[in-house]
């Protein structure tokens, strides 16, 4: 999925959530954490080269539903193809990020988004990361203790803890890639005084929820955020409700990005989901044993 590219650089993603709103540490419960040194790497959008006349002709459908065509180079076309992430200005100069769905036709990524990752997942910068999924399983929580309070590009200040949300063919074993959105953060990235090739970093592995609370299936999604206040009724819930009950949920934690609002198989999102379902059997155990 990576190097990206993309037809115009973005700003820096911040999350969409002030960051002192955040607690210092995300939920872990009772895993413990792998700790190895990991070679990290960054990737991030390729500006790609609009064309005057005479280029290739792409669609680009906004999250409204509406469309869009603009023209890029042919060498620009043929990156994007492959890369299957571009950026678009609309009429009113509104720049548009999206992703390929199909041969020059292309859809809106949400709001802080700049790429898709594993075909689910949007992709945000300096939170989410490429790893080997084989041995670190996708949603798995990563802490880099000593990057935590690093400025990158003199405006963003790192706090160590990212999520496993994309995949690679480059990135095998004990190699991460951090996602940094755009050229400049990278290069700031890669000539930072401070930045050292290998980190002790701390994995904590996505857990498995219990049967019935299996946040990735409808049944199990719909019997957490009922568990949470959520929702009114877990049985038969239907799939707006459930999807209403989501978003709510995700408000109320400021490490999930807005990005993923909605998507129940967003990251962040199934880490605070699949941690959720745990505390909330061992809740039930608790109330059981009592009676």
């Amino acid at each position: 999925m990576h190097p990206l590219f993309a037809l115009l650089i973005l700003p820096l993603f911040a999350g969409g959530q002030d960051a002192t709103s955040r607690p210092t540490t995300p939920p872990t419960g009772d895993i413990k954490p792998h700790r190895h040194d990991i070679r990290w790497t960054a990737y991030f959008i390729t500006p790609v080269v609009p064309a005057a006349g005479g280029g290739r002709s792409v669609t680009f459908q906004s999250l409204s539903g509406k469309k869009y065509r603009y023209e890029m180079t042919s060498g620009s076309y043929r990156r994007a193809e492959v890369e299957a992430v571009a950026t678009a200005v609309d009429s009113e100069g509104k720049k548009r990020f999206g992703y390929r769905i199909a041969p020059g036709v292309w859809k809106e990524l949400p709001e802080g988004s700049m790429g898709m990752g594993c075909r689910m997942n949007a992709l945000v910068p300096l939170r989410h990361a490429a790893v080997d999924r084989r041995h670190y399983p996708y949603g798995s929580l990563i802490h880099v203790p000593s990057v935590a309070g690093k400025k990158i590009n003199d405006h963003t200040v790192l706090d160590g803890w990212f999520w496993a949300a994309d995949t690679g063919g480059a990135i095998k074993d004990k190699h991460f890639d951090l996602f940094v959105g755009e050229q400049e953060v990278y290069l700031d990235f890669l000539h930072h005084p401070n930045r050292h090739e290998h980190y002790e970093t701390h994995i904590y592995p996505l857990p498995h929820a219990h049967k019935g609370m299996d946040p990735k299936t409808n049944t199990g999604l719909a019997a957490i955020l009922h568990g949470k206040g959520h929702l009114e009724t877990k049985e038969e819930a239907r799939a707006e409700h459930i999807r209403e009950a989501l978003v709510q949920y995700q408000k109320t934690i400021a490490w999930i990005p807005e990005a993923e609002h909605g998507n129940p198989d967003a990251a962040t999102t199934l880490w605070f989901l699949t941690h959720a379902a745990l505390e909330l059997h061992k809740g039930k155990n608790a109330t059981d044993s009592e009676s």
